[in-house]
This record gives structure tokens, C-alpha cells and sequence, in this order.
């Protein structure tokens, strides 16, 4: 039993981590004041993240809605908000 409390712990972490790290990149595409400042960003997502994970996150910054809801997370209340 504890190995899976200790399991579900580590995966919470994670989540927390994704979300956060999201939410920190959405929010450096809003700081972005011109097209060579998204264009800098968008060339270290390439070097910092997987494939999968750059196209994720210039799908999401692409969508004026999607980015402005993730830069708005509240990390720490995200599980208790979607339940309500």
C-alpha cells in the first residue's frame, strides 16, 4: 500500500511540474513584444523540449484563449478548482 501512496505522490509531482512549466512558457509568449522575440522563444523550446512537447507548446501559444488560461493557472488550487 505505501509503495502506491508513494507512486501516486511522484506522479503528483509531475503534474505539478508539467502544469507549472506550461504555465511559465505561456506566460514568456504573452512577454513577447515582437515577432523576433516569439521567434527566440520558440528556437529554445526547440533545443529544450522533445518534439512532441515544442509542437504542444506552439499550439497552445498560437490560441489567444488557450495561452491566456494556462499563464493564468492557479498551480496550487488546479485539482480543488476542477472539481468545483
Amino acid at each position: 500500500m505505501s509503495k502506491y501512496i508513494n507512486d501516486e505522490d511522484k506522479w503528483q509531482q509531475e503534474l505539478k511540474h508539467y502544469r507549472t512549466l506550461l504555465k511559465m512558457e505561456m506566460l514568456n509568449v504573452i512577454h513577447c513584444d515582437t515577432n523576433e522575440d516569439k521567434r527566440a522563444l520558440t528556437a529554445s523550446w526547440k533545443q529544450k523540449y522533445s518534439a512532441i512537447f515544442y509542437k504542444e507548446l506552439v499550439n497552445m501559444a498560437k490560441d489567444k484563449v488557450v495561452r491566456a488560461k494556462v499563464a493564468n493557472w492557479d498551480i496550487d488550487n488546479f485539482d480543488r478548482k476542477i472539481t468545483e
